[in-house]
């Protein structure tokens, strides 16, 4: 009987152990195609806010590639899904992003904008819980310097206080309707921004690999704040399921925002196994998305996404000024992503 115990033991090792895939580094490429048209009435030709239907149609294509690449300093560990790992990271790691985006549009002018931005974070926990984070974002028009202090009260609770510096340097130029004398003017400005938040993350384990997980990001003012949360469950069988909820309040128009970043949403994945998933995602911007991902080996996988707009109203935004028929817009955006995991 021992000696049975004893030829079990190293088979149950072995079963726990590999249902965890550990990586060092984590490296994306990533490239998105977007199309969208809508009706802006504020160039009108009757003028803000006397909207015209027909007026003012903007059509914009805006193209974008990103690669990036994150560090661990210790491994990081798979709860499963090969690109799941635990809600809150407690490896220090260092990373860089670098972003091209190209953004063309035709109004009743022509408009060509092409940006670069470069952006480098470093995260540190200290083994007395203390937990220090920077990052340095350069684009054309603005610099973010931002710092955060924290502290692990738990494995499962982290609060940190956030400050971030923004530094504008803006130049642009606005064409002035006039009846006999239509003309371009040049403007330049220069302006800094201070601002502090508060961030906490609770994970709340329902298993080995499951969880529930939340996150409350709230604004110095608070006037800009998100609650996010995310539910993993395994359902055997290499079968599981994310669902990740998202709730923004701030100052900004919602349709404003071309990401998903500050958009309010609900976003669900399904693991056929460890390798291949799917992806359904709705947000507040009327828009929905399908994805796919699947993983070649442990360390090549392949991300494709398309989303679209569910409706032809930008949130009713126009309703105030008695159009709620003017605001149809077009939105066709295409995702390609490689990820690498070593």
């Amino acid at each position: 009987m021992k000696s049975l115990r004893m030829s079990i033991f190293p088979l149950m090792v072995l079963a726990t152990g590999v249902t965890a895939e550990e990586y060092k580094s984590i490296t994306t490429l990533n490239y998105s195609d977007l199309e969208y048209s809508y009706h802006d009435h504020y160039y009108s030709p009757m003028g803000w806010p006397y909207p015209t239907s027909g007026y003012g149609v903007w059509e914009r294509k805006v193209k974008t590639s990103t690669v990036g690449t994150t560090y661990f300093f210790g491994g990081k560990e798979t709860l499963g899904p090969l690109k799941e790992f635990e809600y809150i990271n407690k490896v220090n790691n260092i990373s860089a992003h670098f972003t091209r985006l190209e953004d063309s549009a035709d109004y009743w002018w022509r408009k060509d904008n092409h940006q670069n931005s470069f952006s480098t974070k470093g995260e540190y926990f200290a083994e007395n819980g203390v937990v220090l984070s920077t990052e340095v974002l350069n684009q054309r028009d603005k610099d973010v310097y931002s710092q955060s202090v924290g502290y692990l009260f738990t494995p499962n609770l982290l609060v940190k206080l956030n400050y971030s510096d923004f530094e504008y340097d803006i130049k642009y130029k606005t064409f002035s309707v006039d009846e006999e004398f239509p003309s371009w003017t040049s403007r330049h400005f220069k302006f800094d921004e201070e601002e502090f938040s508060l961030t906490a993350q609770y994970n709340h384990q329902l298993s080995d690999t499951g969880y529930l997980g939340f996150t409350v990001n709230v604004g110095e003012e608070t006037d800009d704040h998100t609650l996010s949360s995310k539910y993993f469950v395994d359902f055997g069988n290499d079968k599981y399921l994310s669902v990740e909820a998202k709730y923004y309040h701030g100052n900004g128009r919602a349709w404003d925002n071309v990401s998903e970043l500050n958009a309010s949403g609900l976003n669900a994945e399904f693991y056929f196994n460890k390798e291949t998933s799917i992806n359904i995602a709705y947000d507040e911007n009327h828009r929905y998305k399908l994805g796919f991902s699947h993983f070649f080996n442990r360390n090549i996988a392949i991300d494709v996404a398309y989303l679209a707009a569910a409706t032809n109203k930008y949130n009713g935004y126009y309703e105030d000024y008695g159009c709620d028929d003017c605001d149809a817009y077009r939105y066709d955006e295409y995702r390609l992503g490689l990820r690498v995991q070593l």
